[in-house]
């Protein structure tokens, strides 16, 4: 939400709480306003819990302030053992967040001198309105779902930037991966970004709930944490490995097939015939052809779990459509 619009919906619901607060002639119709900024959070989610907390608090604290002002009438001490007792018992309860407005309520009965009937239905109005203007505000929140989609697909094609780069490092022999981890870095950035636009997305549906842009982002998320350690091991593989050709050729296909509906099927079977290749080769005949062979069994291994993620999450999207 930007500061345009953040401004513009507090004032909104501070000026409609007061003119219905004044409509209905309530006493300290201000008091509305002040609370309807005090319910405006950045997810229609949390003003609804918001709004409950502060309801039920106003509850309690009206009869804690009945009790209580009935027996040791209105005074500074009076409402200091209302605070000792409506604090711990609103967080005890959860509704802490009722705690400075429901006291600025109550304030007002020792203002009246009275905790009759009308004063406190007049207390009880002023909460009613004020959440109510927030929450009617923020049913206003603007959809950011066209920047998301539009942030997946950079990811994505990032994604595919740093296999092709990965390729041709691999196979026109060069170890400069300074572009590749701008890439990355960049990447990992927009995955960030864009995990919290799904979220608030996430929590701005009243009623229908998906979490499909979340577990997206969190599968590539895990993508991207193989291919940093794909990248650190292959800056040490030695360039003159016979495989890097066969290994390049691999990742420039993963390049092709990257796609959010791919199932990573056919790419882990290009995996496995690598993995069959590197064991039928020739023993390392030292200890540098040791270390390069250990080198790219390990590539492979992040390589194939990279796809197996997303192989994973194409699974189990699946059954879930199923249900």
């Amino acid at each position: 939400m930007t500061l345009f619009e953040r401004t513009l919906k507090m004032v909104s619901a501070t000026f409609i709480a007061i003119v219905l607060a004044m409509l209905l002639k309530l006493s300290n119709s201000y008091a509305a306003g002040i609370i309807a900024i005090l319910s405006l959070l950045d997810t229609r989610t949390d003003t609804i819990k918001i709004a409950q907390s502060r309801l039920i608090a106003t509850v309690l604290s009206f009869l804690l302030a009945w009790m209580i002002f009935s027996i040791m009438g209105y005074s500074i001490v009076s409402f200091t053992v209302f605070l000792v007792l409506f604090i711990p018992l609103s967080y005890r309860l959860g509704i802490q967040a009722g705690i400075a407005p429901c006291s600025v309520l109550v304030t007002h009965f020792i203002a009246a001198n009275s905790v009759s009937h009308t004063v406190m239905l007049n207390g009880l109005l002023l909460m009613f309105i004020g959440t109510t203007s927030a929450l009617l505000l923020n049913t206003w929140m603007a959809s950011q779902t066209n920047q998301l989609m539009q942030l997946k697909k950079e990811i994505d094609e990032d994604i595919k930037t740093i296999l092709c780069l990965m390729a041709e490092t691999l196979s026109k022999g060069s170890h400069d991966v300074i572009v590749i981890q701008q890439h990355i870095r960049h990447v990992k950035h927009a995955i960030m970004v864009a995990h919290q636009m799904a979220l608030r997305e996430y929590d701005n549906a009243i009623f229908q709930k998906d979490d499909y842009l979340l577990e997206y982002l969190y599968m590539r998320e895990n993508q991207v944490s193989n291919l940093v350690n794909m990248v650190e091991i292959m800056r040490n593989i030695p360039l003159a490995v016979q495989q890097s050709q066969q290994l390049a050729a691999l990742l420039y296909e993963t390049m092709n097939q990257f796609d959010e509906h791919n199932t990573g099927l056919e790419l882990l079977e290009g995996i496995a015939t690598l993995f069959r290749y590197v064991r039928q080769s020739t023993l390392p005949q030292s200890r540098i052809e040791f270390e390069a062979r250990a080198l790219l069994y390990t590539f492979l291994i992040e390589f194939n779990r990279m796809i197996e993620i997303k192989h994973d999450f194409y699974l189990v999207r699946t059954q879930e459509k199923n249900k």
